[in-house]
């Protein structure tokens, strides 16, 4: 068995981050218990050439075109540009 090791995080490092921990554990939750509505609301970051119109819960075979997930844009844009995905 590995031993874990636990690191401070930095005072640098928080003032980059984009969410703390109260709020990274309430998304976290929303992502358990609303799943739909959840990734619903984390899809609207992002921009898309064609918007999605399925959330699949588990549901790999069933995902249809997932073309626009290999599409390297559509994590390109908004790392480059920084948006606040708060």
């Amino acid at each position: 068995m590995s031993e874990r090791k636990y690191f401070p995080v930095t005072g640098a490092a928080k003032a980059r981050t984009h969410i703390d921990n109260e709020r990274y554990l309430h998304m976290y939750q929303q992502s358990l218990q609303q799943p739909e509505q959840f990734w619903a609301e984390q899809g609207k970051c992002l921009d898309w050439f064609k918007p999605y119109s399925k959330i699949a819960a588990n549901e790999h075979n069933q995902l249809g075109d997932v073309s626009t997930l290999a599409d390297p844009s559509v994590v390109d844009y908004p790392v480059h540009n920084r948006l606040n995905l708060r």
